[in-house]
């Protein structure tokens, strides 16, 4: 009954459904795929667009909201101009953060220029400027000097990146860009400080840990299954993207196999890349590393799957988001 009733629900905004003298075999296909289609709707992503439950996450004010405000005025008053200046460069979890932290500081929700690591978007105050680019894959481009000669001098530039290194094969497969990146992670990620440090010396420079990632709130079935199987057997999960790293001739079978089984979309995918961030931050080379730290919002999120969505994004926890990052700088 519950997939007739589905089936109904669902005809009217994925296309007529014409059923021919329906079986009660044919009506459970097609309302399964009826369902499908709809999951697979969930995460069609306009670039310019937040979803309802963003939105709505984005807009509500929690009893940190007011603090966080008073906070981020008292730490733009111990800055040299007055005025305290963030860079948040990474994913679509610091572009939320960002969002966050303009309704806050401006009473609104900015639209921010994403998919494009070219494009930043600005929030500004008489307290605070704000800047958020693109950059989920640890990408050292000249973007990194544009920002700055675009932009007052930053005082934190806070960034992260890998969450979306890790694969799904077969269901997404282990491409060039992510095995490459994450074969040489440490050094990736030590570039990319040394970048930041060449163009904004006198910045704090914070690569913050990923969020888990939950595999029963994933979105797409496909990789709930696909999870489950890495979590049950992950050397046997991680063949397909053993393969695919083979027969595009990446890399051997010895040097592939270790890389898909350590980081695959799952929790344990992420402590891998969490470890692999920290250690790099602990071994930065003086005086870089006086100028460097983690902020490890991983703590934040593990064992809270029941606040997160979409099993990625964690919205309901937005402003203890912004808090993680401001208790590590000390305001």
């Amino acid at each position: 009954m519950a997939r007739l009733l589905a089936l109904v629900l669902l005809a009217p905004c994925c296309g007529a459904v014409r059923l021919s003298k329906p079986s009660e075999d044919s009506l459970a296909v097609a309302a399964e795929r009826l369902l499908d289609a709809a999951e697979d709707s969930l995460m069609e992503r306009d670039a310019q667009v937040l979803q309802p439950a963003e939105s709505l996450a984005l807009e509500r004010m929690s009893a940190l909201s007011a603090p966080l405000l008073e906070r981020a005025a008292a730490a733009a008053r111990n800055t040299t101009r007055g005025r305290l200046v963030i860079y948040f460069v990474g994913d679509s979890i610091l572009r939320y953060q960002f969002a966050r932290m303009c309704k806050i500081e401006t009473g609104r929700t900015p639209t921010v220029k994403y998919h494009d690591s070219g494009a930043t978007t600005t929030c500004v105050t008489n307290k605070t400027y704000l800047v958020y680019n693109w950059n989920p894959v640890l990408e050292v481009g000249e973007i990194i000097p544009r920002m700055v000669a675009e932009h007052p001098a930053p005082d934190v530039v806070y960034f992260d990146g890998g969450s979306w290194l890790l694969h799904m094969a077969p269901y997404e497969p282990m491409t060039s860009l992510r095995f490459q990146t994450l074969q040489h992670f440490q050094e990736r990620l030590t570039t990319l400080f040394v970048a930041w440090d060449a163009v904004a010396p006198r910045a704090r420079l914070e690569f913050m840990t990923p969020f888990t990632v939950c595999t029963e709130k994933l979105i797409k079935k496909e990789k709930r299954a696909l999870g489950r199987r890495a979590e049950a057997d992950p050397r046997k999960a991680a063949r397909p993207c053993v393969l695919d790293v083979v027969h595009e001739g990446l890399a051997t079978e010895a040097v592939a196999a270790p890389i898909c089984e350590r980081f695959f979309l799952n929790d344990a995918g992420i402590q891998n890349l969490r470890e692999a961030s920290m250690k790099t931050v602990r071994e930065l080379p003086w005086p870089l590393n006086e100028s460097a730290r983690v902020v490890d919002q991983y703590p934040l999120t593990a064992g809270h799957c029941n606040m997160s969505e979409d099993g990625v994004h964690f919205m309901g926890l937005i402003d203890e988001q912004l808090d993680v990052f401001f208790s590590a700088n000390g305001w």
